[in-house]
């Protein structure tokens, strides 16, 4: 992304952008490549453990997914948490690095964990994957906002690619026009179908959602094959989690269920 194309993105947003760049970096000097994460070799299947109604009834939502640490949190630290103002145009919104809804603290591990449940309204209450995704989808909004020379929130607020990012990331088949079935074949979906998934996300309304509105533009971004490699990556943090915790879930539940033309 160029100087040009991330140029509305707010000072805290750009050095957050920044030291994800500098740490891909570091990793692929070091023979790591870049930080998409890949989900670990699962172990042998662990003995079935019983388990409480309320527990299978919270898995059994495939949208579910456990909370998982992302940054440190400067609390625990004795420092003082960094505030910054972002401004959007009509879309104003005040964003922490230590307060927000879906940020906790994790006082065991000294870090601040996300909700993955939660739809994300602003960029901090994004994982750094998701944010990469969301800084493209700025860039994009830029472009068409210079195209249709209107204001950015016109097209649509922050508070909207947070929540589609979140959506799309936590059900890669959400708002998508080709899935793959069950059977691994690729299906289309009707635009009826699409059209009622983007209906779901704030700040969509019916003119949006229409085929040629900027809800299936903007999913057409995040089908890029960028995108969807980081939010595969930010699904795997998940599943190697889990992978460690239960001893039993595939290698290849993380794989995105999304594909392109």
């Amino acid at each position: 992304m160029t100087e040009e194309q991330h140029g509305d993105l707010s000072p805290y947003e750009l050095l957050r952008l920044e030291k994800i760049r500098r740490n891909n970096a570091r990793l692929k000097a070091l023979g790591f490549g870049s930080a998409i994460v890949t989900p670990n070799k699962p172990p042998k299947k662990a003995q079935s453990k019983k388990r409480s109604r309320n527990n299978t009834a919270t898995n059994r939502s495939k949208n579910v997914v456990q909370k998982q640490p992302t940054r440190s949190s400067k609390r625990l630290r004795g420092e003082q948490a960094d505030v910054y103002e972002i401004t959007d145009d009509a879309d104003t919104a005040k964003a922490s690095t230590a307060n927000h809804d879906n940020l906790v603290d994790n006082e065991n591990e000294g870090e601040a964990i996300i909700d993955y449940t939660f739809l994300a309204k602003e960029p901090d209450q994004l994982d750094d994957f998701e944010f990469q995704v969301y800084a493209n989808l700025r860039a994009w909004r830029l472009q068409r906002k210079n195209e249709l020379e209107v204001e950015p929130y016109k097209i649509c607020q922050n508070h909207t690619l947070c929540e589609l990012i979140r959506r799309v990331r936590n059900d890669p088949t959400w708002g998508a026009l080709i899935i793959l079935d069950e059977n691994n074949v690729k299906r289309s979906r009707s635009e009826e179908d699409v059209a009622n998934d983007l209906i779901q996300c704030w700040g969509l309304g019916p003119s949006k959602v229409k085929a040629d509105g900027f809800g299936p533009e903007m999913m057409g971004v995040i089908e890029e094959e960028t995108n969807v490699k980081l939010l595969d990556s930010s699904r795997a943090i998940n599943d190697n989690q889990q992978i460690e915790k239960d001893g039993n879930i595939s290698s290849e539940t993380y794989l995105s269920s999304r594909v392109t033309n």
